[in-house]
């Protein structure tokens, strides 16, 4: 499984101690070098929803939303050396009906580009939802997205889970046969976070045993046993 730090240019340094499994997800005003990494671009609508106070009315979200850096960002994609793994069309997050009739309306338009389209799928929609040929992107509510991660994996080609920023969310995502994920809090300051990111990386590559095997050490808790699940280290777990 890739993970792709968003909007990071840390992640090419852990690529080369894990080849493979890192990438870079950009957003419209995060664009920078992929630096010969795998990368995809997102749409920056979950930035707009959380702005509109999560309001489900598309009007409400696009007036928190910058259409204008989001074609540039398609322009400049279209620039790299390297095209994007996938291309999220422009979602209204918590809103299945308008997602889709915004996926039907720009599909047109971006097929013209030849990239691979993601559509972010939200609460309530299915993998009928996910025309052939186009990437799966699990959206919507936290809850709703775990509840339906193997659904759609088991049933859709690609699958790319996002916002999975902690060690057992990256391990459900990998048994569930997801292709990527993406993270915002991987390099952002929370070292539990980066801690959790490299464990998933050793585990994954067979450098180490996988944590629920064994102990795990924390800075402030000391060396626990993950089945005791300390409140203050669930979220790493």
């Amino acid at each position: 499984m890739i993970v792709y730090p968003a909007n990071s240019s840390n992640a090419h340094v852990l690529e080369m101690v894990f080849p493979g499994s890192l990438g870079v997800l950009f957003s419209p005003s995060g664009k920078r070098n992929p630096r010969n990494l795998p990368w995809a671009l997102d749409n920056e609508m979950y930035s707009a929803w959380l702005k509109s106070g999560f309001s489900r009315d598309m009007v409400t979200q696009r007036e928190h939303w910058d259409s204008a850096a989001w074609l540039d960002a398609i322009v400049w994609a279209s620039e790299q050396l390297t095209p994007p793994r996938f291309v999220v069309v422009p979602d209204v997050p918590g809103n299945a009906a308008e997602t889709r009739r915004e996926f039907d309306k720009w599909r047109p338009h971006l097929d013209k580009t030849g990239f691979t389209l993601a559509i972010a799928v939200q609460d309530g929609m299915s993998p009928k939802d996910v025309p052939e040929g186009v990437v799966c992107f699990i959206g919507g509510t936290t809850e709703w997205k775990w509840d339906n991660l193997e659904r759609f994996c088991a049933e859709c080609d690609r699958v790319h889970v996002g916002r999975v920023n902690r060690y057992r969310k990256l391990w459900a995502c990998h048994d569930a046969g997801a292709e990527s994920c993406d993270g915002s809090g991987f390099f952002r300051g929370d070292q539990s976070q980066v801690r959790g990111l490299i464990a998933y990386l050793k585990e994954a590559h067979g450098f180490s045993e996988r944590l629920k095997q064994k102990t795990i050490f924390d800075e402030r808790l000391s060396t626990v046993e993950l089945e005791e699940k300390p409140p203050a280290f669930d979220e790493f777990i």
